[in-house]
C-alpha cells in the first residue's frame, strides 16, 4: 500500500488526511509542534468548504464549535452607515449551504484530529520537524529532526502543508512570487458586543476608511476580532492594543483582550504547486491577505481536488499527468479568482470610504437580485468551485 505523508497538522494538512482516510489510503501526518495550536487564527469556513466537511461526515461537529452567519456588510465608517448588506440566504437554490460558519481554526483541526486518532490508517506523529526534501523517481527522501535527532525518511509522496515559509518549498528551490504589504495587520481578539456599539451588526463586516479600516468577525463565546492595520507606536504595546479597540468600541464600559497578534500580510503564489513526488498545497502553495477569509478555504479545496487524484490514479501510470492537471487547474483558480479578490478588497477597504463610485456600486449590486446573486457566489467561493469542474 502506498504511504502518502503529509507535513503540518493545520486545518489544510487535517483536512487532506481525512479526506484521504475516508477513500481507504494510509498516511502519515508529521508536525514540528507538541501538539495542535491553540492560537486563533483563520475561523471563516465558506459554502464550498461546508460542502466538503459535509461529505467527509464533520459539518454536525464543526456546527457544534462555530457560529452561522447569513449575512456580511460593508461599512462607512466615517458616517456609520451601512452601504450594502448581502443576504446568504438568497443562495438556498444553489447551495446546501446558503451561509458561513465560523469556527476558530483551533476548533476545526481538534475535529479533524479526533476522527484520525482513531483510524488505523492515519499516524500522526508530533515533534517531527521536516527540513528538507529530495525527491526521486519512485519515492521521495525527506530529513526530520526528532527530538533534537537528525533522521531521514522515505514515503511514496510527500504533500507539504507546512505554512507560507514551508521549508520543504525551499529546499526544493521553487520561487514564492508576489509581494508583501507594507504595512502590518493587527488582530485583537475581545469579550466586547460589537452590536451594541453598532446596530444591525452582521456577524461579518467590514468598514471602509480611509484613515482606518476594520475588519469584523463575530465568534463564539461571546467573543469578538477585529482586524485593523497596524500603527508604528511607540507607547506601550498593551495600553496601544487596548485603546485601538476602545477607539472602534466607542464605549468606556471595560472588556478584556482575549489574544492580539501583529503579522504581515502578502499576496504570493509559488512558482508550481507539483514538482515530482512532492505537492504543496495551504499557505506553503499560496498567501493573501485574510479579508474576505479565503486563505485556508482555498486551502481546503486543495486538499479535496489533491485527495481525488490521488484515490483515482495512485499506483497507476497516469498519475504524473494527473498530478500536472490539478497544478495547472489550482494555480488558474489561485491567480485568476483568490488572488484577484483578495487584492481588491484590501484596496477597498482602505479607499472606498472617500470612493463614491464604488460605494453606489454596492449599494446598486445587493439592489439587483441577479447582481447580488452573483457577487455572493464570488465571495462565498461557489463560483471558483464550479470553474474548477470545467476548466
Amino acid at each position: 500500500m502506498s504511504n502518502i505523508t503529509i507535513v503540518g497538522a493545520g486545518p489544510v494538512g487535517l483536512t487532506l488526511a481525512v479526506c484521504l482516510v475516508k477513500k481507504g489510503i494510509q498516511v502519515t501526518v508529521l508536525e514540528k509542534e507538541k501538539s495542535l495550536t491553540k492560537i486563533p487564527k483563520a475561523s471563516t469556513i465558506h459554502p464550498a468548504s461546508l460542502k466538503i466537511y459535509d461529505e467527509l461526515g464533520l459539518l454536525d461537529e464543526i456546527k457544534k464549535h462555530g457560529l452561522i452567519a447569513e449575512r456580511f456588510q460593508y461599512w462607512n465608517r466615517k458616517n456609520n452607515e451601512i452601504i450594502a448588506q448581502f443576504d446568504l440566504s438568497l443562495l438556498k437554490d444553489e447551495t446546501d449551504y446558503p451561509y458561513r460558519i465560523q469556527c476558530e481554526q483551533i476548533h476545526l483541526t481538534s475535529i479533524c484530529y479526533e476522527y484520525l486518532k482513531d483510524s488505523n490508517l492515519a499516524t500522526i506523529k508530533f515533534g517531527h520537524e521536516v527540513t528538507g526534501v529530495h525527491h526521486y523517481e519512485g519515492f521521495v527522501e525527506y530529513e526530520v529532526i526528532v527530538n533534537g535527532e537528525f533522521k531521514t525518511e522515505q514515503c511514496d509522496y510527500l504533500v507539504a502543508c507546512d505554512g507560507a515559509s514551508s521549508p520543504v518549498r525551499k529546499s526544493l528551490n521553487i520561487s514564492f512570487d508576489g509581494f508583501t504589504y507594507e504595512d502590518p495587520y493587527q488582530l485583537i481578539v475581545m469579550d466586547y458586543d460589537l452590536s451594541k456599539t453598532y446596530e444591525n451588526l452582521a456577524p461579518v463586516s467590514y468598514f471602509f476608511d480611509l484613515d482606518e479600516w476594520v475588519a469584523v468577525i463575530q465568534s463564539v463565546g461571546g467573543l469578538w476580532k477585529i482586524l485593523i492595520p497596524y500603527r508604528n507606536e511607540t507607547e506601550d504595546h498593551e495600553e496601544y492594543i487596548y485603546r485601538r479597540a476602545e477607539n472602534f468600541t466607542k464605549q468606556k464600559e471595560p472588556f478584556n483582550i482575549v489574544h492580539h497578534a501583529k503579522y504581515r500580510a502578502h499576496q504570493r503564489v509559488a512558482e508550481t504547486f507539483v514538482k515530482g513526488r512532492v505537492i504543496l498545497i495551504g499557505d506553503a502553495a499560496h498567501i493573501n491577505t485574510p479579508l474576505g477569509g479565503m486563505g485556508m478555504n482555498s486551502g481546503i479545496h486543495n486538499a479535496y481536488y489533491l485527495a481525488e487524484v490521488f484515490n483515482d490514479h495512485l499506483n497507476r501510470s497516469e498519475i504524473d499527468s494527473e498530478l500536472a492537471e490539478f497544478n495547472r487547474k489550482r494555480q488558474y483558480i489561485i491567480k485568476e479568482f483568490v488572488q484577484k479578490h483578495t487584492t481588491e478588497n484590501a484596496s477597498r477597504a482602505s479607499q472606498a470610504s472617500n470612493d463614491i463610485t464604488r460605494i453606489n456600486e454596492l449599494r446598486n449590486t445587493v439592489k439587483n437580485r441577479e447582481a447580488s446573486l452573483e457577487y455572493m457566489r464570488k465571495t462565498t467561493m461557489l463560483y471558483g468551485m464550479k470553474v474548477m469542474e470545467t476548466i
